[in-house]
């Protein structure tokens, strides 16, 4: 049976669903702009309008979602920096384009200022996409969540292939 929290996160979960059609995330902007690998930009029009199949759950989703803990944990030891994991689906939407949302892995505290903090994962094939530094990608979805949330720096941590890393992204938008 589970308990009220749990229920409370699942209520959480479904309504973010719901809210992710009302606008463009911080992983939708990497895809409109053509850099993600696995999106295009009909891919999100499609989804956005309520005529895409609905993703199916696989063990890269699952990877992620059961080490993104993890990696924030390793980065809070690594950095001695406030962190706090944001499990509740919470939603940052930009203060002047009202479509424009992001939802953050988990908030920093440097110096006594607020950042973001975005964790990969990846292994494999999915790790290739790695072997010249922080793809594009990921830089500019950390971007768009500095810009929703109102941040000027955040932080990309990773654990790739069983190697964890992080790196600070200062904001350029």
């Amino acid at each position: 049976m589970p308990t009220e929290h749990e229920l409370y996160i699942q209520e959480r979960k479904q309504q973010w669903l719901i809210d992710r059609q009302k606008g463009l995330g911080a992983t939708d902007v990497a895809a409109i702009v053509g850099e993600k690998a696995f999106r295009s930009p009909i891919d999100v029009w499609f989804e956005k309008t309520g005529q895409a199949k609905p993703m199916k759950d696989n063990i890269v989703l699952r990877r992620g979602r059961y080490l993104e803990p993890l990696v924030v944990e390793w980065f809070a030891e690594q950095t001695g920096f406030q962190v706090t994991h944001n499990t509740d689906y919470t939603m940052h939407w930009h203060p002047t384009i009202p479509f424009l949302y992001a939802t953050l892995d988990a908030d920093v505290v440097e110096s006594g200022q607020l950042g973001v903090l975005e964790c990969k994962t990846a292994a494999g094939e999915g790790s290739k996409k790695w072997y010249g530094g922080i793809p594009d990608i990921y830089k500019l979805q950390v971007q768009s969540q500095m810009m929703c949330s109102s941040r000027d720096f955040g932080y990309i941590a990773w654990m790739i292939d069983d190697i964890p890393g992080y790196a600070k992204i200062e904001k350029d938008m």
